[in-house]
């Protein structure tokens, strides 16, 4: 019963009120949410405790990780890239990292997805053809990237046969993995794709981004070059039939996590 009232004068606004109406005034358990122990609340008494956090929003707070903490050392980190059209049509707000255009581009700084800022940066360092906003207007299933990150898209043909992203100042304790995405809307041609990550070792995917609204795919554990280097390159897959040879970029994700022995 003391405790009742320190906590929230200790605490003030960092408290959240698990006591009124759940408790009675010598500290019993209000009976119309005992679970029957005297102890324990029934599932009206948690509902209760539930709806009181998603009142103070903490839940969001935590998800967001806004409070910039110093001591934020996760053993795992993901980054998120987009790549625009351009650097006004479909950017992607919040902890996302944006390439615009299609051309060799200046290096930028990632931030994770909790909005951290790292060492590592990303550019195009081999053109592509162009860029487009012709990708799938909404995710379907369940994909992880916003529709923003689905839209737009850099792409190459047989007149520029691979595209090229480097990412530098990769941590060389650490193991990446790349998640990717490529669409391109309203066609029916098999437009495979192929991306090679290239450091210490070497990986290879495809995926046909014909249509394509849900699928990506993966490339597992490469670590970085001794200097911290890691490059994807983007060029047309074996299976694809289409005449130009078009295949796609339109977003990936970046993990990095530490190295298992």
């Amino acid at each position: 019963l003391q405790m009742v009232t320190q906590i929230p004068t200790a605490f003030s606004t960092k408290t959240i009120d698990f006591w009124t109406t759940l408790a009675n005034a010598d500290g019993t358990v209000n009976s119309l949410y005992n679970s029957g122990d005297g102890i324990h609340l029934n599932d009206a008494g948690h509902q209760i405790l539930l709806q009181r956090v998603i009142n103070t929003g903490l839940h969001t707070i935590v998800k967001n990780g806004d409070d910039n903490d110093v001591n934020y050392i996760p053993t795992e980190k993901n980054y998120l890239v987009d790549f625009n059209l351009n650097s006004t049509l479909h950017p992607t707000s919040g902890n996302w990292n944006n390439v615009n255009g299609f051309a060799v581009s200046t290096p930028i700084s990632l931030v994770d997805d909790l909005g951290y800022s790292s060492a590592i940066q990303v550019a195009i360092t081999d053109n592509f053809s162009q860029s487009n906003e012709l990708g799938a207007p909404q995710p379907s299933g369940t994909i992880i990237f916003p529709a923003t990150a689905l839209k737009d898209a850099v792409y190459g043909d047989n007149t520029n046969p691979i595209g090229l992203i480097t990412l530098t100042g990769l941590n060389v304790d650490k193991i990446y993995s790349f998640e990717v995405f490529g669409s391109r809307k309203e066609v029916t041609d098999n437009r495979e794709t192929q991306y090679t990550v290239t450091g210490s070792s070497s990986q290879s995917v495809t995926l046909n981004p014909s249509s394509n609204a849900s699928l990506t795919s993966q490339i597992v554990d490469i670590a970085p070059t001794p200097n911290g280097t890691l490059t994807l390159t983007v060029t047309k897959g074996s299976n694809n039939d289409n005449s130009s040879g078009f295949y796609y970029l339109n977003a990936l994700k970046l993990k990095e996590r530490n190295l298992v022995i």
